[in-house]
Parts: C-alpha cells; sequence; structure tokens
C-alpha cells in the first residue's frame, strides 16, 4: 500500500545528478577529493567557530541511525541550534499523511522533542542577522522545504553538505560529501503510529557515496582525533547503543524487527485506509 507518488520518488544509483565522490570547493570550483582530505578539511573548519555560530540542519527523511548520529555531532558541536526540516502538506484521508517526511516520530524520539523541527525559524532568522555563520545539513536542500534563499546561504562563512545528488544546496557549499540514496541503505524509522521499522539495502552505493551515519561518525572522529575503534562497527551495532540510551528502543535489535514492524509507542495517529480496512472485516464485509 504505497501511492504512485511515493513509490516513484526515489534516488537512483545511476541518475545523472548522483554526487559519488568528496568535493571541496576552491576558488569557487568544486575539485574532488578523498575521504580522509575532506573529513579533515571540514573538522579543521569547523573548528574555527563558537558552539553558538553553528547550526546542524538534519532531516525527517534520514534513518533513526542516522539521526542519533547528528544527536551526537550536535553534542560535539556543543550547539543549540538544530533541527530538522518540517513538510507538511493536506492528507488525503487515506494513505498519505500531512506529515510528507517519513521518520518525524523517529527524530522526536532521537531529539528526544516533541517537535524536532521547531528551532529552524530561529536557526533561519541566526542567518539572517549574521549570528549563525556555519551550517552542516544532511540530506535537505536548504532552497526547497526549509524556505533558505541563495543569499542566506551565500552569507555563510562555512557550509557543508551531505547529500546523495546535486542540488542549489549542494551547489553553494565549501565542502560536500557524497550519501547513499535511501534504497542503499539500512536502517530503521518510525512511522506516525509509532511503529518502528526496518530499512534493508536494495542495491550498494555508486562511486565512494557512504551512508549518512558513517559519514557523520569520520566527521566527529576527524574533530576529536579519537581512534575509529571507538566508533560502532556497523549499523546493528548502533542500534544497540540506541536501545541502550533510549528507552522507547530498549530492548530491541535491528535484526530481529518482524517484518510489519514492531510498535514502540502511541502516537494517536491512525491511517485512515486501514481504519476502514479494520471496520469493514469486523462488520462481516471482507471475510478472506
Amino acid at each position: 500500500w504505497m501511492p504512485d507518488c511515493h513509490r516513484l520518488n526515489f534516488t537512483c544509483p545511476t541518475d545523472d545528478n548522483r554526487i559519488t565522490a568528496p568535493l571541496i570547493k576552491a576558488d569557487g570550483i568544486h575539485e574532488e577529493t578523498c575521504w580522509n582530505q575532506s573529513t579533515s578539511a571540514a573538522a579543521d573548519a569547523l573548528k574555527q567557530f563558537e558552539p553558538h555560530e553553528m547550526a546542524v540542519i538534519a532531516s525527517g527523511r534520514q534513518t533513526n541511525e542516522e539521526l542519533f548520529m547528528m544527536r551526537a555531532l550536535i553534542a560535539e558541536l556543543g550547539t543549540e541550534n538544530y533541527s530538522i526540516v518540517p513538510r507538511v502538506k493536506k492528507s488525503d484521508g487515506m494513505l498519505i499523511a500531512a506529515d510528507r517526511n517519513p521518520n518525524t516520530t523517529g527524530a522526536s524520539l532521537i531529539f528526544e522533542q516533541d517537535d524536532p523541527s521547531a528551532n529552524l525559524a530561529t536557526i533561519k532568522e541566526g542567518v539572517a542577522n549574521g549570528q549563525i555563520k556555519a551550517i552542516i545539513v544532511a540530506s535537505e536542500d536548504l532552497t526547497g522545504a526549509a524556505g533558505f534563499t541563495e543569499e542566506d546561504l551565500n552569507s555563510l562563512d562555512l557550509l557543508i553538505t551531505i547529500t546523495a545528488k546535486a542540488s542549489p544546496t549542494a551547489q553553494l557549499s565549501d565542502i560536500v560529501f557524497p550519501a547513499a540514496g535511501s534504497a542503499e541503505k539500512r536502517g530503521s524509522m518510525v512511522n506516525i503510529t509509532g511503529r518502528l521499522q526496518a530499512l534493508n539495502a536494495a542495491c550498494i552505493p555508486p562511486g565512494d557515496a557512504r551512508t549518512d551515519w558513517e559519514i557523520i561518525t569520520d566527521l566527529i572522529l576527524a574533530i576529536t582525533g579519537e581512534s575509529p575503534d571507538s566508533a560502532p562497527a556497523s549499523i546493528d551495532a548502533l542500534f544497540d547503543i540506541i536501545a541502550t540510551s533510549n528507552d522507547a528502543f530498549s530492548g530491541l535489535r535491528l535484526a530481529t524487527l518482524p517484518a510489519n514492524g514492531h510498535p514502540i509507542l502511541t502516537t494517536g495517529v491512525t491511517i485512515p485506509l486501514i481504519e476502514r480496512e479494520n471496520q469493514r472485516k469486523a462488520n462481516g464485509e471482507i471475510v478472506g
């Protein structure tokens, strides 16, 4: 049960606009580089700013594991300026919810906020008045749903983007990390009803692209100088860390999640089409 507009909204590994190598802008032109150089450059650049001068913009399209590492990055930078980008439109009263992000509920749990997008307006104001000078953004084009203008982004001293494909934000960025698309990653999300669901990768990322959680982990290690041995070795190990640190995930394992997911909280939101089907079953209208 997936509407066509969602089924066809994916990033293909062979799309012409895929970013497949780390990029650093030099004299206004992006040049391909290696992972070590790009993460070191990003870490060194971030160290030039005070915590209140930086902002981190995550995405409700990221997995719980990616959001958890985004939160770890936020803690390492010491900034209070962080948010996801909201996508709210009209529900179709069947399958398409008003919340068009697939993992807003997961972001709320990971960030421990009722509204994980609440700080976005404050961040935009900080950019406009010059108080915020550096932004790290993942899985979002800030000139889209986030509502930033090219003028806003050009005013920054540093813009770092983690993205699977080219966008106006990537074009304006000083450093671009190539990310995996939705079909190229493993992890988990929590839907609007509070059901934890697992994702499995259907293919591998092209070129040197990596999943967000790996990119963010490497960036944190570059900032702290810690050994890679201190980081989670796999997505399953990362989920285990989440399960021991967040009560909503307690006792669960990514590898053993049922095919239809596992409810971990009650949000009060239901899926209209499923509710109607359940009622028809209860009325004896559906018998097979």
